[in-house]
């Protein structure tokens, strides 16, 4: 058994089609025992028009009220592709337009999901 960590882009999950590719990828880990993380990204075009939807309201928007409009692509992605999957929020830096997850840097992202699987 390993962990692996599947990273999928916005091209990657751009559509229906590809969003089940993707379930049918990590279903394949997980039935060779597996753990498996996935993290996706907005479906393809998603940020790009949610950033311009923003700039055209205001060119100056407040900073947290722009992360929040722009996450909300990453948010459906990931309500689509996980069926039955559980959803881990990762606290962050709390540096609005600029996040780093800090739970990666130490590697205790995977030590959080290893705990909560019971291994």
């Amino acid at each position: 058994m390993a962990r692996i960590v599947m990273k999928f882009g916005g091209t990657s999950v751009g559509d229906i089609s590809r969003i089940k590719n993707v379930a049918k990828r990590v279903q394949r880990e997980v039935e060779a025992g597996n753990e498996v993380a996935v993290v996706v990204s907005a479906m393809s075009g998603t940020t790009n028009q949610l950033v311009a939807w923003t700039r055209e309201i205001s060119s100056l928007h407040d900073a947290r009220e722009y992360d929040t409009v722009v996450a909300t692509g990453e948010q459906v992605t990931v309500e689509v592709t996980k069926p039955s999957g559980e959803t881990i929020s990762f606290p962050t830096n709390h540096t609005f337009s600029d996040d780093q997850i800090e739970w990666f840097k130490a590697g205790s992202a995977l030590n959080i999901i290893k705990a909560r699987s019971g291994a």
